[in-house]
């Protein structure tokens, strides 16, 4: 899944208004442009919050299970080494 799909028809229209500027600054060309303030749809706002829950909740389950692994292992319950 692409951040935003429509990046490469937005890169030249902002390139383009930059072009001018690195002009007088003695830059021929622009190659990139980063846009470093976004406002996010909502959408994409709830996409992410519900990534990154499902993320730590895999990561719980991982730190869960090793944790019952030492502790068997430990009670003589796990499997021989």
């Amino acid at each position: 899944m692409t951040c935003c799909p429509q990046r490469e028809n937005h890169q030249p229209e902002v390139a383009g208004d930059y072009r001018p500027a690195n002009r007088n600054r003695g830059a021929s060309k622009s190659r990139r442009v980063e846009v470093k303030d976004v406002a996010l749809p909502d959408t994409m706002k709830r996409a992410m919050a519900k990534q990154a829950e499902a993320e730590r909740e895999r990561r719980a389950k991982v730190v869960n299970a090793e944790g019952e692994f030492q502790g068997r292992r430990k009670n003589g319950a796990g499997p021989p080494r």
